[in-house]
């Protein structure tokens, strides 16, 4: 009997989609265990959650499961191909501006105390990071936190779309080289006082540090007068 997807589903497959993307993940390759999956994704989701994922792509044929085996890839789970190739950061950056700092007023409004705690785990985890890849994951998997907290799934496809821009090859070289001890510094400093700010719903607090904090990126990105 079909099973109705619950309205998590979307974001659930969104993420998962991401991250077999950023895995290269490609027909006939092995799936990490669900248990693997709600950890990669790093949004405090439980395995449930994963589960009516991984059922819905079944139920459309992109994966298969075996007992005894796992889970496989039986064709390329659908991303967001529609990204142009020439996307460039000072672009991604120029759509985060006017994104980012507007949202947090819905996360004030709609957030639930589990939407504090994922954020709060995604900042610990950064936090204890000891790779620039593991930091980047985290910091990227902090923002998903974020938006998936405005309980918007419009907004959540429109998030998705522009975060899934970070896993480009341009952005990712560029960050990197950018990326220095003092600026990991500032950077979980931001962090700390917007999941603060969003945690006592201070609305006005948490869109100044966010955009701040923005600002600070595409400085280091782009140069100082950017």
């Amino acid at each position: 009997m079909f099973v109705q997807p619950s309205k998590l589903d979307d974001p659930v497959l969104r993420l998962i989609r991401r991250e077999l993307e950023v895995r290269r993940v490609g027909p006939g390759d092995k799936l990490p265990p669900e248990r693997d999956l709600a950890v990669r994704l790093g949004l405090g989701l439980g395995r449930s959650a994963v589960r009516r994922a991984l059922a819905l792509l079944e139920r459309q044929g992109q994966i298969t499961r075996h007992v005894g085996r796992g889970t496989f890839l039986t064709s390329r789970v659908e991303t967001r191909s529609d990204l142009r190739p020439e996307t460039n950061p000072a672009e991604i950056m120029a759509v985060r501006l006017l994104i980012e700092p507007q949202m947090v007023r819905l996360v004030v409004a709609s957030a639930a105390p589990t939407d504090f705690e994922a954020m709060q785990r995604c900042l610990a985890m950064g936090e204890a990071a000891t790779t620039y890849e593991e930091f980047e994951r985290w910091d990227s998997a902090l923002h998903g936190a974020i938006a998936l907290a405005t309980h918007n799934s419009f907004l959540w496809e429109i998030f998705s779309s522009m975060n899934e821009a970070r896993t480009q090859p341009l952005w990712g070289s560029v960050k990197q080289r950018t990326f220095t001890p003092q600026r990991r510094r500032e950077y979980e400093a931001d962090h700390r006082r917007l999941v603060e700010a969003l945690t006592e719903r201070d609305g006005d607090t948490a869109q100044a540090v966010m955009r701040a904090h923005l600002l600070r990126i595409r400085s280091a990105l782009l140069g100082a007068d950017a």
